[in-house]
């Protein structure tokens, strides 16, 4: 995704100098009537490119918002959220000895799943399809409470199998917190 948008610089720059190169050129008597027609030319498509960049922008925050939508309407999404918050409510910290009481297995299998779900999120917004922003908006807080409360959760997990695990979610939730702070 960011190579698209990286083409359609290029492509605009070039553009743009070949138009500049071509009018400060044009009162010369020997190039003719060809340089109005590569200059309407060359203005056409850079209009096509200022479309297609604002096409795609709108795409990136659309399908953020489809995803935000889509989570929140996911029978599943909620579940999981239901069985961590009756187990934890307020954002309640999950220690570490919770994480070895045999009736927590499916408040952590909860949390893992939200925590996947987030990670994919981020993932999407570090590549590129996803809008940061606009992310940040919906999830900044809920981002944070729930690194907070799932925090020892993470660390087992990377300690247990010397994983990245859910580096995109730990990166964008210590970046927003910086920001907020």
């Amino acid at each position: 995704m960011k190579s698209l948008f990286s083409m359609a610089w290029v492509f605009f720059g070039i553009s743009v100098l070949l138009t500049v190169y071509i009018i400060y050129n044009k009162f010369s008597p020997l190039i003719g009537p060809g340089p109005y027609i590569l200059v309407s030319g060359t203005l056409s498509m850079m209009l096509v490119s200022i479309g297609w960049w604002v096409t795609l922008n709108i795409s990136i925050k659309q399908n953020t918002l489809n995803l935000i939508t889509r989570s929140i309407l996911s029978e599943k999404y909620q579940e999981c959220l239901k069985t961590i918050e009756d187990k934890f409510p307020d954002g309640e910290v999950i220690s570490s000895e919770d994480l070895e009481k045999t009736e927590n297995k499916n408040v952590i299998s909860s949390a893992k799943y939200i925590l996947n779900y987030l990670e994919f999120m981020c993932l999407g917004i570090a590549e590129g399809y996803l809008s940061e922003n606009t992310c940040k908006e919906f999830y900044c807080v809920g981002f944070r409470k729930f690194y907070n409360t799932t925090a020892s959760i993470i660390d087992k997990e990377i300690n247990d199998y010397d994983l990245e695990l859910w580096k995109y979610f730990i990166r964008y939730t210590t970046k927003w917190n910086k920001a907020k702070n």
